[in-house]
């Protein structure tokens, strides 16, 4: 059972960026690092060689409203892409984590805006994190029923 050492939402008040990492020895979700940072720098806190897990809070402007949004983002090299691949039972412990570490926000008072998972800090890209928040809104067309043959005839 993994257990929470560290109450880490309470550095969000100076820091928007937390990191949280697992003692493999003890099995328990510890903080490892807190900083502020832009959305362009989030993806080279996310290392090539370990899992972790993110928090950014984005405080940003959209349509004239300002907005601070929650996001949580899973990392798990798993090789590719020029990442190193890390122990099987870390990976396991890690992705057997990601939901307990995001429920923990929420029930902290964090409403996850978005949640991702990525393999190395490359795949995070600020202008992607921008349409996931604020997709653009399709408009949707009515389709007209074609009337049938014959005209309608009501039935009473």
């Amino acid at each position: 059972m993994i257990m929470f050492i560290v109450p880490w939402i309470v550095f969000f008040g100076e820091n928007n960026y937390v990191g949280l990492t697992i003692d493999i020895d003890a099995e328990r979700v510890c903080l490892c690092e807190t900083a502020t940072i832009d959305l362009d720098q989030l993806g080279s806190f996310i290392p090539n060689n370990e899992p972790r897990f993110h928090f950014f809070k984005y405080d940003h402007e959209h349509l004239g409203d300002n907005l601070s949004s929650l996001i949580y983002v899973y990392s798990c090299p798993d090789g590719s892409k020029g990442t190193v691949s890390c122990p099987v039972r870390m990976r396991m412990l890690f992705s057997s984590s990601k939901a307990n570490v995001s429920s923990l926000a929420i029930s902290r008072g964090g409403n996850i805006d978005l949640k991702m998972e990525v393999n190395n800090g490359d795949d995070v890209a600020a202008h992607e994190i921008n349409i996931l928040l604020h997709p653009a809104k399709v408009e949707k067309k009515k389709i007209n029923k074609p009337t049938p043959r014959g005209g309608r005839k009501l039935i009473r």
